[in-house]
């Protein structure tokens, strides 16, 4: 069997980085829960998801920096 020559290596990592690419996206968009735009049901488990997590930063910032008030977190606004 001859040995592959050198210069099919980095069309073969091209490839590879390719493939991992993919594969990290679908496991992503695997691990994510079916959401669909038009049933009801979705559309509120969505919103309860953005009100646990907005409850969830709220209390981590007042924990962590004692700002329990949202005119207090300046966050978002800093450079």
């Amino acid at each position: 069997m001859p040995a592959m020559p050198v210069d099919a290596f980095p069309i073969i990592l091209a490839i590879l980085a390719v493939a991992l690419t993919a594969s990290a996206m679908e496991l992503r968009s695997s691990l994510q829960a079916p959401a669909c735009p038009r049933c009801v049901h979705c559309r509120h488990a969505a919103m309860e998801r953005r009100n646990q997590e907005e409850r969830d930063r709220r209390a981590l910032a007042k924990r962590l920096w004692g700002v329990d008030d949202v005119d207090d977190d300046d966050r978002g606004r800093r450079p």
